[in-house]
Formats: structure tokens, C-alpha cells, sequence
């Protein structure tokens, strides 16, 4: 035949045997297993819908993450651990509250580091951790925050977890969609977060929030205040300048306003920053906030 280009939607090519095949159910993920002569057997199928985004291994265990509520028929919360010796799986304490996409398995400090879209471990303390990641401690069995809190942002997202070579062997690198704050568990520092405006009365946490691109077709406030320079919303989109006429939108004095902001697709949202004007005898004093979910299914 010559030579023979193949192309398609796979991760491997093997030789084809009739003993070798096993029938998957294709609305599920499925672990594989490939034994020294090539056979394939499977380890385990999440439950329907599930995916497998990440394997990695420490000794005869082998650690799976991915998006998942079950595995072989046994409840797991999108990680597990499955040893090659007895050929069992087993859960990492309860789980994590999100999807899992990569695993590092550090050999030198006996630690599972996972990084996705959780927040925390399930019922872990939520004060501990900054999300999209944390570690599992092999010895101790047991969940622990890492040194840097958390990688957080509005929708926060650790990808990839690479140990670094050469000088900075000792680091770990992590890639995906995130912000952070450096510091410890219980000291962090308040270094704001370029993209968004400094406030002297941000919190750690409000001053990492990554803003959620708008338009001004997507607000609508009433009723505006009629004096001049503040009455168009647009204006609290993107300033142009400092607080003030052409920068800052005033509801009208003395009444309740209320500011509709319509994006019509969804939005996963961790926080709100109400950013007041600092305007003499201006401001808001307070304010409530309703999220509402809209969905329209419509037959024809």
C-alpha cells in the first residue's frame, strides 16, 4: 500500500485484533486499561453525560478527574482514585464541588495537586480555599488548601499543571483562565487587579473580580437624574476619565431607581462591585441585587 496517511478523532493506533474489542456505550467516558500484550480492558464508565478530562499516577494508584457524579456504578464527585493492584476504586474523601481538568502527581511530596472549575473540596471550609484549585494529601488522606489561596476570577479556570525544569524545578506552573492573589491562607495583600478601578474600600475579593463585558444595549436604568453630564448610563460602562460630568451616571435624587442589565445569554457570575460616585452630597446608600435565569423553550 505505501505509505498511508490516517486521519480522525483519536489519541492512539494499535493493530486490530478480534479479542481486543470491547463495546462502550457512547453517551458515557470510559477509563481504559492496556495490558503488556496489547490487550485493552476497561477500568470504569462514568455516568451518562460524564467525561474523564485527566489521569495522572502515583505508585500502584491511579488518580481520575474530570466531570463525573458516578464511576463503575459507585459515587464519586468528579475525582477518584483506582489501585492497579486490587483493582478498586476508591473516592478522595467526598470529592470536589466542580469539574476536574488536569492532575499533577507530585512524588516529592507524596501530594495530588487538581486544578478545574471548584471551588471548594465538598465540605470543606470555604474561608480556606481561593478555588480552581487544591491539594490532596496522599499520607494524611485528606484535602488541604495551597499556600496561595486560591486562583480565582469570574469564571476561573486552572487548564494545566507542569512542574517547572532545570532552576525552577521546585515550581509548579498552572495555566487556564484565572486571577490571583499572592499571600498566604490567612495574610494576602491588596494589590488590585489592573482591569479593574481602584476603590479604597475594595476587598481582596472585590478587587479581583474580572468585569463581564457589556454594551449599552445591555442596560437600562430609571429614572436618570436631568442634570446635566450625568443622565446617560452608558457612562458606567467604561468611563472615558475621572468621576464626574460625562463619567458617572446619577439616578434621580430622592427616589428608588432601578438598573436593568439584560445579556441574554448566560453568565456565571461570582460577585457584584457597586461602583459609587464620590461626587459631593451624591452616592448610594444602599442597594439591593436580583439575579434572574430566563429559560424559553420554544416547540415548532
Amino acid at each position: 500500500m505505501g505509505v498511508v496517511a490516517l486521519g480522525g478523532a483519536f489519541a492512539g493506533l494499535d493493530f486490530y485484533t478480534a479479542n481486543s474489542t470491547n463495546t462502550f456505550d457512547t453517551s458515557t467516558s470510559t477509563l481504559l486499561a492496556r495490558a503488556s500484550n496489547g490487550t485493552i480492558s476497561p477500568i470504569g464508565s462514568t455516568n451518562v453525560g460524564g467525561s474523564i478530562s485527566a489521569v495522572c499516577g502515583l505508585g500502584n494508584t491511579i488518580y481520575i478527574g474530570g466531570n463525573f457524579s458516578s464511576l463503575s456504578g459507585g459515587s464519586y464527585s468528579n475525582i477518584a482514585a483506582y489501585d492497579t493492584k486490587s483493582r478498586k476504586l476508591s473516592p478522595l474523601q467526598s470529592g470536589l464541588d466542580g469539574v476536574v481538568h488536569a492532575l499533577f502527581c507530585d512524588s516529592s511530596s507524596n501530594e495530588l495537586w487538581v486544578g478545574g472549575e471548584f471551588r471548594t473540596p465538598v465540605g470543606a471550609d470555604a474561608t480556606q480555599y481561593g478555588g480552581s484549585v487544591a491539594i490532596f494529601n496522599i499520607k494524611a488522606s485528606s484535602w488541604t488548601p495551597t499556600g496561595f489561596f486560591g486562583l480565582s476570577g469570574g469564571s476561573s479556570s486552572v487548564r494545566a499543571i507542569s512542574r517547572g525544569s532545570g532552576s525552577a524545578s521546585s515550581a509548579l506552573y498552572f495555566a487556564g483562565s484565572f486571577l490571583t492573589t499572592f499571600g498566604t491562607n490567612t495574610t494576602v495583600n491588596f494589590t488590585n487587579n489592573p482591569n479593574v478601578p481602584y476603590s479604597s474600600g475594595a476587598t481582596p475579593f472585590s478587587s479581583s473580580l474580572v468585569p463581564i463585558p457589556l454594551s449599552a444595549s445591555d442596560v437600562n436604568a430609571n429614572p436618570s437624574s436631568t442634570e446635566a453630564g450625568f443622565t446617560d448610563i452608558a457612562n458606567i460602562l467604561c468611563p472615558a476619565g475621572a468621576d464626574g460630568p460625562g463619567n458617572t451616571w446619577f439616578s434621580q435624587d430622592g427616589v428608588l431607581s432601578h438598573l436593568t442589565i439584560l445579556t441574554n445569554k448566560f453568565q456565571n457570575a461570582r460577585g457584584i462591585r457597586l461602583g459609587n460616585t464620590f461626587i459631593s452630597n451624591h452616592g448610594t446608600k444602599t442597594f439591593t441585587c436580583v439575579c434572574v435565569s430566563i429559560l424559553v423553550s420554544i416547540l415548532v
